[in-house]
């Protein structure tokens, strides 16, 4: 029994991993799939317009969560929290 479980996970990896493959090249389907991750945390955004406080900014740089996790946290989108954090990085604010 065991050894067929060790199968099926075997298989299960390398369809996983043909599919990670497949969506990196091909454009399109690499699109849609960052839409999708984009889309799903816009929805949750309650804090647009408002301006970052020093916690936000704090946890967007320091913290090990990722993008999606700090969303739903802080109630900003995924891109928001990418482009506030490169904006940190790069001084512009």
């Amino acid at each position: 029994m065991r050894l067929e479980f060790q199968e099926i996970k075997k298989s299960n990896d390398k369809n996983l991993q043909y599919k990670k493959e497949y969506r990196l090249n091909n454009p399109k389907k690499r699109q849609a799939y960052v839409k999708k991750n984009y889309d799903q945390t816009r929805i949750g955004a309650t804090n647009t317009g408002k301006s970052w406080t020093q916690y936000e900014e704090k946890l967007i740089m320091e913290s090990k969560l990722t993008d999606r996790e700090i969303s739903a946290l802080i109630g900003r989108s995924a891109r928001a929290i990418q482009i506030h954090r490169s904006r940190i990085r790069t001084g512009k604010i």
